[in-house]
């Protein structure tokens, strides 16, 4: 596994894009993003703080389990953006 601590706030939101997900909303600092409906929506959204400009790699590893991807798998495609 490759040793990352956190990832820019911007490259996880392009890596969602590219996931197909899509802003909902925006509650506090929080951004929720989640598939469109009717294209198989996670059990909950995608949850992150956006008024940071770096998301710790534990936050991102729940968002992970929540979209059923490997950690390494998502570093090696967060390396490709």
């Amino acid at each position: 596994m490759v040793s990352v601590k956190t990832i820019k706030t911007s490259k996880f939101i392009r890596w969602l894009k590219s996931k197909g997900l899509e802003y909902q909303r925006t509650k506090g600092s929080h951004e929720s993003w989640n598939n469109p409906k009717g294209n198989n929506p996670y059990s909950r959204p995608i949850i992150f703080r956006t008024k940071d400009k770096e998301i710790p790699l534990p936050h991102i590893k729940t968002n992970l389990d929540t979209m059923g991807i490997d950690v390494d798998d998502f570093l090696k495609e967060i390396e490709k953006l």
